[in-house]
């Protein structure tokens, strides 16, 4: 443990200006202002008469838990291995990326079943619609690479693929999987919620920009050879939640059913593939 956190002083650049710190800080911003929806900006003008978070004494009680909300969050951003990052040794698995990043939704769910029961039973149905769906596709990607580690997400298309290599295809189609999870578990399109969220709004926004450079990882080497298409993932999902965030709403939820069963079915499939060529070739 000494070890690790002596790396994470040799590596500050990580933690203060680039993936995480400023930047993390002012990317989170914009995509939180890019996914404000209209309904959750006349929810939080208007008064309901519904206690929020701010108001509650778990808020003023916690603040510490609060902070962790934004850490949390951070963390991962900041040891995500995206281009030009100072070089880290360490790597973070799946398992606990997921953890960390899901700390702060933990923390609003429990909040808002104190002050907004109501609403917090139809987020946690949410949640649940997504995380079957990110589970699904968190397993294709470590599938894929042979491996949890974090460090080993950009490497799901190798430069000595071949078309006929099922494994590349099993990690972009993981990718999909979790660009589409992201609908429940930001609450876009049918799943926008009228919950408050202010007290953890930051961390909030840090999990949200966390998922979609978890989400776009495995595009990054395809895109090696020209440097500068690279932002263009994570900015075209970005791109597609604010248009889910603006006229998602009109998106029926047996729509978003159908899309999760059919790209649930493919995973499945392309799994069942992968680890059947993995036998045939060890046999």
């Amino acid at each position: 443990m000494g070890e690790l956190f002596g790396t994470l002083g040799l590596a500050w650049p990580r933690l203060l200006i680039y993936p995480g710190g400023l930047s993390a800080l002012g990317l989170a911003w914009l995509l939180d202002w890019a996914l404000a929806s209209s309904k959750r900006r006349q929810g939080e003008a208007n008064d309901t008469g519904v206690p929020t978070l701010q108001t509650t004494q778990a808020f003023d009680a916690r603040s510490f838990v609060i902070l962790s909300a934004v850490v949390t969050p951070l963390l991962v951003i900041s040891l995500l291995p995206l281009p030009y990052a100072v070089d880290f040794p360490y790597s973070l698995d799946l398992p606990v990326t997921l953890a960390l990043l899901e700390w702060p939704q933990c923390l609003l769910l429990w909040m808002t079943w104190r002050a907004e029961p109501p609403n917090a039973a139809i987020r946690q149905r949410a949640l649940l619609e997504g995380y079957a769906l990110l589970l699904l596709a968190a397993l294709a990607l470590a599938l894929a690479t042979g491996s949890l580690r974090l460090n080993d997400l950009p490497r799901v298309w190798p430069q000595e693929a071949s078309l006929f290599d099922i494994a590349p295809f099993l990690g972009l189609a993981g990718s999909l999987g979790w660009s589409i999870a992201l609908l429940p578990l930001l609450e876009l399109g049918p799943f926008r919620s009228e919950h408050t969220r202010d007290a953890l709004g930051l961390g909030c926004a840090l999990r949200a920009l966390g998922h979609v450079l978890l989400a776009t990882l495995p595009w990054l080497t395809p895109l090696a050879s020209q440097p500068w298409l690279m932002p263009l993932p994570p900015l075209g999902l970005a791109l597609l939640l604010g248009v889910a965030a603006r006229w998602g709403h009109r998106l029926a939820l047996r729509c978003w059913q159908i899309g999760r069963t059919i790209i649930m079915a493919t995973l499945i499939t392309l799994m069942i593939w992968v680890a059947a060529t993995d036998l045939l070739v060890a046999a």
